[in-house]
Order: C-alpha cells, then structure tokens, then sequence
C-alpha cells in the first residue's frame, strides 16, 4: 500500500474550493495508472493561501513558512498561480521560485512540487465542462442561455471567467425566490464533476498534467 498526503498553495478562497477536488481525482487517476500497489491518498489537503498573513516574506518564502514545518509529511505540494494570460511566464516567475527554494532549504526531504497554472483563471477551468455546470446549477437552461462558453478553448479564451460563472448562476436562478448555493458551493461541485477529457483539450491542463506525472513517477522511483 502506498500512501499519499497532499498540500495546496493557492491565489484565492475560490481556488480552495475547486482545486483540491479536481487534483484529488487527477492524482487518484494518474497514481493508480503507474502504481503496481494499492494507493490511499489523504482526502484533507495541507492548505494554504496568498492572502495567509504570516509577514511580508517574498512568495518563496511565503511558501516555506507555511509549509516548511510540515513538509516531511507532504508527499506532493500543488502551487497554484493564475496564468493572467501567459502561464508560461506565471510558472517561470511565480510557481518554479517556489519549488527551488524549497528544495535547496530541505534538500533531504523527498516531495514532488507541482505548478497548477491556467492560462487565465481557476475558474476558466470551472467553467470548461458545460454539461458539468448545468447539472451543478440545477437547470434545464441550454449553455447559450446561460452566456457559458461553447467549448472548453473558448472557456480559457474568457477574460473574467468568474464572471462569467456567476451571470450563469443569476440566470439559472431568474425570478425564483428561494435562495440558491453560493457560488463556493457551485465550484466544489465542479471540481468533482467536471470531466478531466474536457479539460485535456486545453494544452494549459494538459502541461499541468504531465508535471503531476513526471512529480508522481519520481516518488515512486525514489520509494
């Protein structure tokens, strides 16, 4: 049996709702793929954000103060940073800073470090999987009544996709009364439905997905 604990550096309150789903079935997904055991992963992320006020560090060491202490039971820390249209910059500036620093302060600590990067925003991969969000808003409404992107590239094209998610929430609501989730609620649920196929279309995810195998192949290699 294999065992895994996961943390989670994030942007945004929102990210902490969608992100730690989504990884836990991509993880569960990928370990169970290369693992000749059992995997168990830990469901609790270790968590954190940017907004955490611990000082005014740099983000690496922003980074190692959250996590620095706990990181000999961390098998895989998730970096998170919005893309703002260049995820390539935002990985080279904001995510691999991170991930050196850590590991030339605790070179004897095994752990994968992993850049979760979308192009722009999490929640452009929210909203990537129309059938996913329809069904988490409780509605019969199609995706162009909703003004919901037509596709999955057309999502990550979206300059303020969590815009986009809210405006499709007040529409699926309309006139009714009764109080509907918050759109916290909406995103946890995406992020345990929305279909990682859809989300493969976008090369951005993609990425992220091969630096989480390359990240999970390495521990199993070092086990």
């Amino acid at each position: 049996m294999r065992y895994l604990a996961l943390a989670l550096f994030a942007e945004g309150a929102s990210d902490h709702e969608f992100l730690p789903r989504l990884l836990l079935r991509l993880t569960t997904e990928i370990s169970a793929s290369i693992s000749t055991e059992p995997v168990e992963i830990a469901e609790q992320f270790i968590r954190a954000s940017v907004s955490s006020r611990i000082g005014p560090q740099t983000r690496p060491e922003r980074v190692e103060a959250l996590f620095g202490s706990a990181l000999e039971a961390i098998d895989l820390l998730f970096i998170h940073a919005d893309g703002q249209n260049d995820s390539n910059a935002a990985f080279d500036e904001r995510v691999l800073p991170c991930c050196r620093h850590l590991r030339d302060r605790f070179p004897e600590i095994p752990f994968g470090c992993v850049g979760v990067v979308p192009v722009r925003e999490t929640e452009a991969w929210a909203i990537a999987d129309v059938d996913a969000v329809t069904r988490a808003l409780g509605t019969r409404k199609s995706a162009q009544e909703l003004g919901l992107p037509q596709s999955a590239r057309s999502a990550e094209r979206s300059p303020d996709p969590k815009a986009v998610l809210r405006n499709a929430q007040r529409i699926a609501l309309g006139g009714r009364r009764h109080v509907r989730a918050p759109t916290s609620a909406i995103l946890a649920v995406l992020g345990e439905t929305v279909a990682l196929g859809v989300l493969r279309e976008l090369p951005a995810f993609r990425d992220f997905e091969g630096r989480l195998r390359g990240a999970l192949e390495e521990l199993w290699r070092a086990a």
